[in-house]
Parts: structure tokens; C-alpha cells; sequence
């Protein structure tokens, strides 16, 4: 059990600075769940800024840990730490290098705010993940999950509100209170957002609920029954009704895989999933019976599956069937595509191909080189070699955190697998301009590490050889 332990040789944190640290952490949580109120309702008039508000706390929890000499040192902080020192050096030489300049020609002043804004997105918030999993325990985690799953209920209702809304509802309003700005779906209806700015929150939220709402089903007395019941309707309501396919793929991608695995790798826990099946089974036909009991024909249930299937059938024709779909999907995993004679060395400069920086030069905001995929932002922005480096950075850590979870499994520990499922395709290929994407993808991986860290301490502090 030492050697585990040896996995994470750095000493804790002050008491002080934990627990400051530990408060920014749940503050982080909080605003990555309504900062999407706070830029429509609230303060509409600052949506701009309140793009950045979680940069002042992770700011704020580095220099904490700095200053109690706790800051996270590992090869991987290292390698960001360098990575994000030759990303700045190559967006300032963009300028130089290309007749046009950066953005075409634009002042220095705000090519400097493009790369800053730029350097923000790819390397900010990574140390975050370390940091968390020097911070948090186990029994951290399991709190933040609890309230995953309560603040899950509320936000499924809303969703189910905005569904049944016209585009141009005040609960429907996009950031800055603009109205008729959420993404369409089909038969006249939006993708319901909730509390977030558009549907990319629920997208990034729903399966960490998926996940904590398995290992609470698998772990009998880590959550209490009647939460377990509301988040699984809560959880099978808002997927119906979000009509997004990215939304019901990284629901079922948690779902299925978390369970198989769990499977073959404790199968003293079959007589559990068994258990899952039934009452999942039981809680699908209560969401049923209680759609058409409350609504009668005109049921939000069949009007988000009717809705769900038009849109499935357009997207369908629009990609040439199901292998268009898998194509355009699979797409995305190559970071070749966009390497031609065209692309100058250091790319078109860093920050251009997040929307906020297309916003700078343009005043929309808009894809304006053209990437609206990660991968090909990446090498768009920063050419082949940093951008092929910056890639090969979030895979290898997506695989060293899915190596490390599921060599927990068969020890006891199924919670970290399960929450790797929810951040391996975000951190690896995920978007990390939209801020609430690029929140979760870090939020989701830092409760991962942190699960793993946080397990191997409680067993080292509870083994009787210590």
C-alpha cells in the first residue's frame, strides 16, 4: 500500500490554505453552473466579462498554493509550463512572419489580447486538475457528487420549462439577454440550455450526473434512495428533452461502459447492476405514467421524442445517413487534416480560432479560421509542430488518467473509472474555447485524479500495517 501511496509523494497544503483552497474549489463548482445564469439573468449587461469569472479563482487558488509552497510539480505541470512559454513565443512571432499580421493586420495591442486570451484557453486551467487531487478527498468527492445529483433535479426542470417555451422566452434568452439565440433543433423547438448558456452545460453535465448516479446505485449508502429515485428522473427527463445527440452519447458512453467494466472486473457486484437494471427499468415507466397522467396527449415526453427523432432524421440526411455521421464523428480525431503548404509554422496565431477571438477581430462571434473542430482550432492557431504537441499533451494525459483509474477497479475503487468515462473524449479532444466546455473538461478530470489520489490515501490511512 506504500508504493501506492507513492504514486503522489507531495505533501498536503497548509490547514489554511486547504481549506481557502478547498472554499475556491466548491466557489469554482458553483460559478461553472451559473455563470450561465449570471450572463443572461442576472447581469446580462457583463456577459462579456463574466466569460473569464472563473479565471480570478483559479488564479487565486494557485497563489494559495503557491504561497504555502504546495503548488503541484510533476512532469505534466512541467510540460504545460513549457508548452505554454513556446505557444506565446510563436503567436508573437505570427506577426512577424506573415505579411498580414495576426488577424489580418490588426494593432499589436489587440494581437497581444488574442494570444493572452488564446494562452488562457490551452494552459490556464490544466494545473487545476493537480491541484484539486492534492486538495480533495475521497469523501470531497462524494460531497461534490451529491449535490451533482440535487442540482441535477432543478436544472432537469428548467430544461423541460424551456422545451415547451417559445425561442424568444425570457428562460430562453442566450447571453447578454439576446433573444432567439439558442440552437434550433427541430419541429420548432430549441435545445434547451438550462441554467447554462447553451446546450454544451447540460452536454458537459449530465453524465458526471450519469456517473456519480451509477457508483450511488452500485455502492449502496454512498447517496440516499429518494435522491438516487428524483436524479434518475431528473437525468432520463432532461436527456429526452434536450434533443442533443452529444447529450445522449456521453450519457450512454458513462453508462454502458461503467457498467461492462464494473462487470468483468468486480463481479461480486452482478447482483447489484442486476438491482440497476430494475430500477432503472421502474424508473422509466414512472416518467411514463407521470408524463401522461400530467399532460395527457400532449405529453412533453412524446413531444421531446417526436422532436428527438426529426431532428435525428434530418441531421441523418444532412450527413448522408449513418455513415456520414460516423465519419464526420471520427473527422475530428485527425490532426493531419488542416496541415498543408498553406499553414504557415507557427499557425495563424493563437486565440484566432476560439470565438472570442474571432470576436476581437471581427466583432462576431464566429469561426474565423474555419476549425470548429479542437483539433483542427489547435493547428489552425498554432501550426503543426506546437499544435501537434499540445494534442499529443491532452491524449497522453487522458491515458494516463484512464490507466491509472482502471487499475483501481479490482482494488475497490470504481468511482474514479467512472468519472474518467465523463472526461476522457473533453479533455483529449473536447472544445476548450466555449469556457463552460473547457470548465467540465478540467472540473470532471480533476474529481477523477482527485477520486484516485483521495481512494489510496483513505486505504493507506485505514491500512493496519501504517
Amino acid at each position: 500500500m506504500r508504493n501506492l501511496v507513492a504514486t503522489f509523494p507531495s505533501p498536503m497544503p497548509s490547514q489554511k490554505a486547504e481549506k481557502r483552497i478547498l472554499v475556491a474549489i466548491w466557489v469554482y463548482f458553483g460559478l461553472l453552473i451559473f455563470e450561465g445564469a449570471l450572463r443572461k439573468w442576472v447581469l446580462p449587461q457583463l456577459s462579456a466579462p463574466l466569460l473569464v469569472v472563473r479565471d480570478p479563482v483559479v488564479l487565486y487558488m494557485y497563489w494559495q498554493a503557491w504561497q504555502a509552497g504546495v503548488f503541484p510539480r510533476n512532469r505534466w505541470i512541467t510540460i504545460i509550463f513549457g508548452l505554454s512559454i513556446a505557444f506565446t513565443l510563436g503567436g508573437l512571432l505570427v506577426p512577424l512572419l506573415t505579411s498580414e499580421g495576426l488577424g489580418g493586420g490588426i494593432p499589436i495591442s489587440r494581437s497581444l489580447l488574442i494570444i493572452a486570451y488564446g494562452i488562457r484557453t490551452n494552459f490556464l486551467h490544466l494545473p487545476l486538475i493537480f491541484l484539486m487531487a492534492r486538495v480533495l478527498s475521497f469523501q470531497d468527492v462524494i460531497k461534490i457528487g451529491r449535490w451533482i445529483l440535487i442540482a441535477g433535479i432543478p436544472i432537469a426542470l428548467l430544461m423541460i420549462l424551456q422545451f415547451g417555451l417559445p425561442s424568444n422566452h425570457i428562460l430562453n434568452v442566450g447571453a447578454g439577454g439576446e433573444e432567439a439565440v439558442q440552437i434550433q433543433a427541430a419541429l420548432g423547438r430549441i435545445r434547451p440550455p438550462g441554467p447554462f448558456t447553451f446546450i454544451s452545460g447540460p452536454i458537459g453535465y449530465m453524465p458526471l450526473m450519469t456517473a456519480f448516479l451509477l457508483y450511488g446505485l452500485l455502492t449502496p449508502g454512498s447517496f440516499s434512495p429518494m435522491l438516487l429515485i428524483s436524479s434518475s428522473l431528473g437525468l432520463g427527463a432532461a436527456t429526452v428533452v434536450s434533443i442533443s445527440r452529444s447529450l445522449l452519447g456521453s450519457v450512454l458512453i458513462v453508462f454502458f461502459i461503467g457498467l461492462l467494466t464494473t462487470y468483468f472486473n468486480r463481479p461480486q457486484l452482478v447482483k447489484q447492476i442486476s438491482k440497476i437494471i430494475v430500477i432503472l427499468s421502474i424508473v422509466s415507466f414512472a416518467i411514463i405514467l407521470f408524463d401522461t397522467l400530467l399532460s395527457g396527449e400532449e405529453s412533453f415526453l412524446d413531444q421531446g421524442l417526436a422532436t428527438f427523432q426529426a431532428r435525428v432524421t434530418t441531421a441523418g440526411r444532412s450527413e448522408g445517413g449513418f455513415e456520414g455521421f460516423v465519419a464526420r464523428f471520427l473527422s475530428g480525431f485527425d490532426p493531419f487534416a488542416r496541415i498543408d503548404g498553406s499553414l504557415p509554422l507557427f499557425g495563424f496565431g493563437v486565440g484566432l480560432g476560439t470565438n472570442t477571438g474571432a470576436a476581437l477581430v471581427t466583432g462576431q462571434r464566429t469561426f474565423l479560421l474555419g476549425a470548429e473542430g479542437e483539433w483542427d482550432r489547435i493547428v489552425v492557431e498554432s501550426g503543426p509542430i506546437l499544435g501537434l504537441s499540445f494534442i499529443l499533451l491532452r491524449v497522453s494525459l487522458a491515458v494516463w488518467l484512464g490507466m491509472l483509474s482502471f487499475s483501481q477497479i479490482k482494488m475497490g475503487n470504481i468511482l474514479s473509472w467512472l468519472l474518467f468515462t465523463t472526461c476522457a473524449i473533453n479533455l483529449s479532444i473536447g472544445q476548450f474555447g466555449p469556457p463552460t466546455s473547457l470548465g467540465f473538461a478540467i472540473f470532471s478530470s480533476g474529481l477523477c485524479l482527485s477520486a484516485c489520489q483521495g481512494w489510496l490515501k483513505m486505504q493507506y490511512k485505514n491500512s493496519p500495517n501504517t
